[in-house]
């Protein structure tokens, strides 16, 4: 909120003065922290859904499993060998101790 009135104030500014705007250039950082305060308000609704531990759980791993996976499969940074082997073994974990928190809560 507060960068939003910033820009909204900076903007207001240059247009008195006749200055551009590099709109362009914060456009995508403006979509990014929209995208993040949905999320961000998602997951404190999943809290009070599910409870603090599985809702942190499921909140602080889901998105790293999410954009793991995403940098594996679509982006290719994981290619050698050892390390796909690594990565899966790590994402396994991963599951598993989710799995555990969210059994811990039944």
């Amino acid at each position: 909120l507060a960068s939003t009135m910033i820009y909204l104030v900076y903007s207001t500014y240059a247009k008195l003065k006749s200055t551009k705007v590099p709109h362009s250039g914060i456009r995508p950082a403006f979509i990014s922290g929209i995208i993040w305060s949905v999320g961000f308000a998602l997951n404190l609704v999943a809290l009070r859904i599910l409870g603090y531990s599985t809702g942190y759980t499921l909140g602080a791993i889901g998105p790293v499993m999410l954009t793991s996976g995403l940098s594996y499969a679509w982006f290719g940074e994981v290619s050698d060998p050892s390390s796909v082997r690594a990565f899966c073994i790590a994402l396994i974990l991963q599951v598993i101790g989710v799995g555990f928190v969210a059994m811990g809560r039944a």
